[in-house]
Order: C-alpha cells, then sequence, then structure tokens
C-alpha cells in the first residue's frame, strides 16, 4: 500500500488524495476556458494524434514509442578478485567471495571498494551488477545501504553517487543495477558495495562492472537507456515502471491504464496569447483494480523547431543557461528526491528549447500537484513533461493539466517564463505585502540603514 496525504487548496478545501509516488487530484476547476475533447491538436505546428481513434494500439498490445535499453551483464567484467579494498571499518571474507559487513549499531561504516583506470577515449557507458542479502538492516532504503560508483571524467570532473539501493530489513538475496551514460569520456571509476548509517548485517555477492557494446544507439529519455527510436513521438505515452515496460502509445487506453485528455485554447480575454499555446486537462486511471506505479509523459517533437534553424537545438534551461544541444544529450534541471522513480523533481515547472526566431514550452500547472520532470531529450528528438503517478484501488485515478506554448527564441528561457507566468497568472500573486528577511544571531536594529 502507498502511502497518501490529502491536498487542500488556499481555503483549506479538499481537492483530492496525493499518493507519495505520484500525485492525483479530484475534480474540474473552472478557469474561464472552453473545453472540448481532443481531436486533432496542431501545437507548435505539429499535429498529435487524433485521440478519436486509437493508432497506438495495435492487435498484440499498444506500440512501443520507446524501448529500453536492457543489459543483462554479459561483457566483460573488469573488477578484478584481489584488488578490494576495505571502506570504513571493512568487511568479512566468507564462502564463494562474499563480503560480510556486521555493522551492529547505525554509527558504523563498512564496505568494499574498487578502484578501475578505464581511460576511455570516448564517452563509454557502463554497467554495474551486485548482489546483497539483510538481516535485521534497520532504516529505510537509500543509498547509504547500496552498490554505489563515483566517477572521475578525463578533464578531471566528477560525477559523484550512481547509486542503486538495497532494500532494509530482512532478505534473500536481491540484485542491484547502476547504468552510467556518461557526457564525457572516463578516467576513473570507483564502485562500493556500501553498508553505512544502517543497523544490522549485510552481505555482498557477484559484483560485476563491465562497458556496454550495443548493436545499436543508446540514448536516454527521462533518465531511462533507451535504443534510439526511428522518429519522435508527439502527444502521450506511459510506461510501467513496477513491470519495468517500455514507453507505449496510449490515446485512449494502454497497459490496463484508460487516458482522457480535454484541449483548450485561451478564452476571448487572453488573446494576447501566441496562436499555438494550449491547455491540456488529462487525467489517467487504473482499470485492473492493482496498486500500479507509472510514470505518464507528453512529448512534443523538436522537427519544427529544427526547421527554422540551421544549427543545434538550443536548451533554455533557466535565466542563466542556454547551451547548444549534443545529438545524443539529455537536458533536465532536477532537485535529488525519493519520490516516485526518484530521477528528481524539476527545478523549473516547464521546459523550453528554441531554433532560429521559434521557442517551444512545455509546463505543468502548478495548482495540480505532481511529482514531474521536464526536460529535452535530443537523442530522441523530444521535449516532454514526465509525471510519476501512484495509482490504487482506492484511488484509481490521477488528474493533471499541463500547457504547451511558443515564445521568441531571442530572449531564450526569460521569453518563455514571461510567457508561463501570463498564462498562470494565480499562481504569482503577491499575497505578502510586507518583505523581510529573518536575520538570526544579530539585532536588525543594530544594522545600520537596516530599511534598506
Amino acid at each position: 500500500m502507498l502511502p497518501f496525504r490529502k491536498h487542500h487548496d488556499r481555503r483549506g478545501t479538499t481537492k483530492g488524495t496525493i499518493a507519495m509516488f505520484g500525485s492525483s487530484r479530484v475534480g474540474w476547476t473552472k478557469r474561464g476556458l472552453t473545453f472540448a475533447c481532443l481531436t486533432v491538436a496542431a501545437v507548435g505546428g505539429v499535429v498529435l494524434s487524433d485521440l478519436s481513434a486509437s493508432p497506438g494500439e495495435a492487435a498484440d498490445g499498444p506500440a512501443v514509442v520507446r524501448r529500453l535499453f536492457r543489459d543483462q551483464g554479459q561483457g566483460e567484467n573488469l573488477l578484478e578478485p584481489d584488488a578490494w579494498r576495505p571502506y570504513g571499518e571493512g568487511y568479512a571474507q566468507g564462502d564463494g567471495g562474499v563480503f560480510i559487513c556486521d555493522n551492529g549499531t547505525a554509527t558504523v561504516q563498512r564496505g568494499a571498494v574498487q578502484t578501475l583506470e578505464l581511460n576511455q577515449t570516448r564517452p563509454t557507458p557502463i554497467a554495474a551488477f551486485a548482489e546483497s542479502a539483510a538481516d535485521n538492516v534497520g532504516g529505510g532504503k537509500d543509498s547509504n545501504y547500496s552498490l554505489y560508483l563515483d566517477l572521475v571524467y578525463q578533464d578531471g570532473t566528477p560525477l559523484w553517487g550512481q547509486s542503486s539501493a538495497f532494500s532494509t530489513g530482512s532478505h534473500d538475496w536481491e540484485r542491484a543495477k547502476v547504468l552510467v551514460f556518461p557526457d564525457k569520456p572516463i578516467k576513473r571509476v570507483s564502485l562500493y558495495l556500501l553498508f553505512r548509517g544502517h543497523s544490522g548485517r549485510a552481505s555482498f555477492r557477484h559484483a560485476r562492472l563491465h562497458e556496454l557494446k550495443t548493436e545499436g544507439p543508446v540514448v536516454r529519455f527521462d533518465g531511462v537507456p533507451c535504443l534510439r527510436p526511428d522518429r519522435p513521438h508527439d502527444g502521450f505515452s506511459v510506461r510501467d515502471v513496477a513491470a519495468d515496460s517500455d514507453f507505449v502509445a496510449i490515446d485512449r487506453a494502454a497497459l490496463g491504464l484508460e487516458l482522457d485528455v480535454c484541449r483548450s485554447e485561451p478564452a476571448e480575454a487572453s488573446r494576447k496569447s501566441p496562436e499555438r499555446t494550449a491547455f491540456y486537462e488529462v487525467k489517467l486511471k487504473d482499470t485492473t483494480g492493482r496498486d500500479r506505479a507509472v510514470t505518464l509523459v507528453f512529448s512534443l517533437s523538436d522537427a519544427w523547431v529544427r526547421a527554422d534553424n540551421q544549427g543545434p537545438v538550443m536548451w533554455c534551461g533557466a535565466p542563466d543557461v542556454t547551451e547548444g544541444t549534443a545529438p545524443d544529450g539529455e537536458y533536465m534541471i532536477v532537485s535529488p528526491t525519493r519520490a516516485g522513480t526518484g530521477r528528481g523533481l524539476s527545478r523549473w515547472p516547464l521546459a523550453a528549447i528554441a531554433g532560429g526566431r521559434c521557442g517551444v514550452a512545455i509546463g505543468i500547472d502548478m495548482s495540480y500537484p505532481a511529482v514531474y520532470r521536464c526536460g529535452y531529450s535530443a537523442g530522441t528528438g523530444e521535449l516532454f513533461a514526465a509525471f510519476d503517478l501512484g495509482l490504487t484501488k482506492e484511488k484509481p485515478e490521477a488528474t493533471l493539466r499541463l500547457v504547451s506554448f511558443t515564445f521568441d527564441a531571442e530572449w531564450a528561457f526569460r521569453a518563455a517564463w514571461e510567457e508561463y507566468q501570463r498564462l498562470f497568472p494565480e499562481s504569482f500573486v503577491r499575497r505578502l505585502s510586507r518583505h523581510g528577511l529573518w536575520m538570526p544571531f544579530a539585532k536588525i536594529s543594530e544594522v545600520r540603514d537596516w530599511q534598506d
């Protein structure tokens, strides 16, 4: 069962129940817009799928729009049996190459570490695997009991803390996997079998690390390694995270889920909106009666941006972040979170790209709470918003709202942010007339010109 909490609006009215894995909201909010069920929606010059039909549903199931890359650890193991070193207070060696870490209390740090000099000449993905068994391990699941990687690139910059956590409590052998798709060639990697900050006893075995050799290009979409698709996908797609499924198209139904989408354009009083602005009210419902952990994605192709641009697509990530994109790069600005898939929570409520004279953005309605990521995958050619949703028998549906719009590419993120604020004015109303700072350890009255 997933933990839940109530969500209230600003007046204290209960609006729905939110799964801590994701989000949902009951009811429809009147916003002076005329809603109509989406049939053919032209957004940014791209025609989305006709939701009155189900082209995503094939005779043998939904169409796969992004196929996950699945590495089974069959490459050459680069770890050496006699190259392990103790981490913290170390480990005891068991039969069959098992490392035993008996912490007793949560103040002890133990583990095993091995460092490899890869000296890559080009960015090459790596995969690490390990198994662990637990005996009365205390605390919650986190990176302090995990398979943990620290990397250093050839230019000396680090990539710390790539990890996959093991379950706490007591359990038999459990497998963890870490895939790293580096932006630059890797010089060095340190692999840790880590057990710190937890009481109890943990055992580790079958650690492996190898470089990935793929038959085709592997790219990232929402942080998930995928085989490069033949074409970008416009519209909605969904992934069953608990079942480790591929991303499949969803127009009305797929994977035991029903999707209802209504599209609206700005009302008569908002004619200043760009012609290609569209709002989407989205409701996703489980039809299986089971607890579900899914990721719902809305994406737009970057093709029309490229048509107006001879150079690379520009990622407009923040007021001070505008950069040309690499062909296989993925661009998101996220804060760490353990909610949902654990791949982060966007710091901004929108993602924007630009090319030539025009830019396009996708944003969320912040009055609909969500665990989400907005970003751009150059590898798949898609601007996207991804929502992690927990659906249960007690609360089998989630409601979201998002927007797509164009902006002046010359001003990059600043133009996108200005338009976003205009589209959602209620989210930016100043509710405090007096502002100030909390000043600890000193008297404000003793500060010269404190009124400033």
